[in-house]
């Protein structure tokens, strides 16, 4: 997937549902009643290819979604969009509160340490039950896992792209 400061990614397309062209949809967003809200969506397909769709009706269906769009007319071209992340532009996110951020704004921060040293680049976050979990990918091209914990996280700068952390014993 392409990170880009001018989308955020709501929702990912998981399969298709019948014969017209329907797709599910799996929310990656925490207010699911957001999707009510859109009309349109940028579908990112696999290669970077991006396709503008309509939204023409929307189901809530398990943990997701089941959506129609206008430009999807059978399961043919709905098959086309198996994977799909579906982004909206930022000025279309919802607003956050103080000292919340999206994903795609730490991505590519560095991280260091609260003694001042560099660890390296946050490559991804890893959502489980509990927290979230920071992976860090160092110089070395080792990986570090940093939880998501006040312990652990002291400052994340979103404008300057630095995340300063906290390292327990035993995280290298």
């Amino acid at each position: 997937m392409r990170i880009s400061n001018d989308m955020v990614v709501v929702g990912k397309i998981t399969t298709t549902h019948g014969l017209k062209g329907t797709v599910k949809v799996l929310p990656m967003t925490e207010n699911r009643q957001r999707f009510y809200e859109l009309n349109q969506v940028m579908a990112e397909l696999a290669g970077g290819c991006q396709k503008l769709l309509t939204i023409k009706a929307i189901n809530p269906f398990k943990e997701g979604f089941l959506i129609d769009f206008k430009e999807i007319a059978d399961v043919n071209a709905a098959q086309m969009l198996r994977g799909a992340f579906l982004q909206i532009p930022r000025s279309q996110a919802l607003e956050l509160e103080e000292g919340e951020y999206y994903i795609f704004e730490i991505i590519g921060a560095q991280v260091i340490t609260d003694e001042g040293e560099h660890l390296g680049e946050l490559t991804d976050v890893i959502e489980t039950g509990a927290n979230d979990v920071y992976a860090v990918t160092t110089p070395d091209g080792g990986e570090i896992l940093i939880p998501v914990i006040p312990d652990c996280v002291l400052d994340v700068d979103t404008d300057h792209k630095i995340v300063k952390v906290h390292l327990l014993e035993g995280m290298r």
